[in-house]
């Protein structure tokens, strides 16, 4: 699975990212030179250099909520593109735990931030 996330990361950095990301390529694609390598490789064998990884183990695969974490977590609107509103159990809600109750409060907080409705979530300023 590592190998298999690797691939997909470079696939990624080389083929599908330069919308986003439009300075960080040239005439070549993808502008390897750009990452931080302490051995010095060239082009894609930067990429070893980077911290990734394939979460695979349950335990791995969802957001935690740890101490002092919570300055993290975005709100829906938070992510500074105007046309780009997020949800789910991982925002900033009030309550900031991995559950449904705070999965409903960030899909209540992604539709106030598309609709402007609710105006009020319950539990947002905490309990």
């Amino acid at each position: 699975m590592t190998a298999q996330a690797k691939l997909g990361a470079l696939n990624q950095v080389q083929n599908e990212l330069q919308p986003l990301w439009p300075k960080a390529y040239d005439a070549n694609g993808f502008r390897f030179d750009w990452m931080v390598d302490p051995s010095g490789a060239t082009g894609a064998a930067r990429f070893d250099a980077q911290y990734w990884r394939a979460n695979v183990d349950p335990s791995e695969r969802y957001v935690l909520s740890v101490v002092n974490s919570t300055q993290y977590r975005l709100q829906a609107d938070g992510t500074g593109f105007a046309n780009l509103v997020i949800a789910g159990d991982w925002l900033k809600t009030g309550l900031d735990a991995g559950c449904v109750e705070a999965g409903v409060m960030g899909g209540l907080q992604a539709s106030r931030a598309i609709s402007g409705w609710p105006a009020v979530i319950r539990g947002e300023q905490g309990f």
